[in-house]
């Protein structure tokens, strides 16, 4: 919803705000954006927002997709009719990380053939996936599912881990961890005790929202580390993990 001139304008089907397609007023107490209580006008289904697509596949169910602006890109480059890749660079390229832009501004006016057959490489990439697109699909059941992974000390400055976690209801992260973790398995303990925490937060959204009128079961964390895994279950401390910060400790008691 925008605001123009003291107006509203509405779209509905708004992907992430609360059931898709449906509003209610049935409590005193919910906010009912209805002609008769605001101006709006109203646009009918969402279609298109910030250039992407949404196109509706059932009740339930909207697909996002850049089919339109890829069409334009491949259009404008004289592409439409290039080979199609399955890969956004050539195999074999070497991909480092810049610690600032400044040698990419250097080349922003100085690029050279090299750069631009790298540009093609990844219009004929988005050629071959222009059919690809994210659905955003009511859940199948009330489960919360949640999973995890870690890379140990991959920050070559740091040697700090970064990790991440993914939720099937629409939420993910994945971050530098801020402290030196000294083994892969601390690394993973400590991204399970984000995923808990945010399992945990939504649990609490889902529990006083009207999503469900039922309590949601425990949500189901899933990581790749043994270590991690037998680490929570395990009261005791050792020499290898007693260093571990007390709050991290949170996963046992969850």
């Amino acid at each position: 919803m925008t605001i123009r001139g003291g107006h509203y304008k509405l779209n509905y089907d708004m992907p992430g705000v609360g059931p898709i397609g449906t509003t209610s007023c049935q409590s005193p107490s919910e906010l009912c954006l209805t002609k008769e209580c605001f101006d709006i006008v109203d646009l009918g289904p969402l279609t298109t927002l910030l250039g992407v697509e949404f196109e509706r596949k059932s009740e339930h169910s909207i697909i996002m997709h850049q089919r339109p602006y890829i069409k334009k890109l491949l259009k404008e480059y004289g592409l439409e009719k290039t080979v199609r890749v399955t890969v956004p660079l050539p195999v074999g390229t070497t991909i480092e990380c810049t610690k600032d832009n400044s040698e990419l501004i250097e080349l922003y006016n100085a690029f050279g053939i090299k750069h631009v057959n790298f540009l093609k490489q990844v219009l004929r990439y988005l050629w071959s996936t222009i059919d690809y697109g994210i659905d955003l699909g009511a859940c199948r059941d009330d489960a919360i599912d949640c999973y995890t992974d870690a890379s140990w000390a991959s920050d070559r400055d740091t040697r700090k881990s970064f990790g991440g976690y993914i939720v099937l209801v629409g939420c993910w992260n994945c971050k530098k961890q801020s402290v030196v973790a000294l083994s892969t398995m601390e690394a993973e303990y400590m991204v399970l005790v984000n995923a808990a925490k945010e399992a945990h937060w939504l649990c609490q959204v889902f529990d006083n929202s009207i999503v469900s009128d039922q309590k949601h079961a425990a949500p189901m964390i899933f990581t790749d580390s043994m270590s991690a895994m037998y680490f929570t279950k395990n009261p005791v401390e050792n020499v290898r993990s007693k260093h571990i910060d007390i709050k991290y400790h949170f996963l046992k008691d969850s």
